[in-house]
Order: structure tokens, then sequence, then C-alpha cells
């Protein structure tokens, strides 16, 4: 974990800023993947509709 890095390297050649920078940008990773996680299926669903829609030619309707 980035917290248990800190505490064992110190503060040496590091600033508090850049610190605190690393750690919320893993804490935004790790949220990123688990909303990914959790919506995996309807991401899945939007990118296969995206190709269908590329490689399929549209359905028009005929009224004669």
């Amino acid at each position: 974990m980035e917290a248990s890095k800190y505490t064992e390297v110190g503060f040496v050649g590091r600033d508090v800023e850049s610190m605190i920078r690393d750690l919320a940008m893993t804490a935004m990773a790790i949220v990123r993947v688990e909303a990914n996680e959790k919506n995996k299926e309807k991401i899945t669903n939007y990118i296969e509709n995206k190709i269908i829609e590329k490689l399929l030619p549209p359905l028009t309707s005929r009224s004669e």
C-alpha cells in the first residue's frame, strides 16, 4: 500500500505535497477500478452494441 511505502522510506527527497498527490492518484485509480468492476456488464453491453452498430447496416422500414 502507498502509505506504508512513505512510512518505511521516510521523507527523504519527498515533499508532503507530492506524497499527498501520489496517495490521491492511487485512491482515484482504486475507485475507478472498483467502479469499472461494478459496471462491467453495462460497459460490455455498451461496447458490444457499438461494435454491432458499426458492423451491421441500419434497418430501414419500408411502408409501401
